[in-house]
């Protein structure tokens, strides 16, 4: 699940980048800015989601360290 979360996160920022771009490209900085922010907001939710993911393998891991 923790690569599928990635994959999102990389195919959202490839997607803004493009999208920012072009918007630069027409001289549309309030809508260039306002597609970075919203997809920054959305990267920090995906974030989150990948952490929760990961979680549970880390906890696994550092205790393998306590017990022993």
């Amino acid at each position: 699940m923790a690569i599928l979360w990635v994959v999102i996160i990389v195919i959202l920022n490839v997607i803004s980048k493009y999208l920012a771009d072009r918007y630069l490209n027409n001289n549309a900085l309030i809508k260039a800015r306002i597609v970075a922010t919203v997809t920054v907001l959305i990267q920090c939710v995906f974030i989150y989601f990948l952490i929760k993911s990961i979680i549970p393998y880390v906890v696994d891991f550092l205790n393998i360290f306590y017990h022993h």
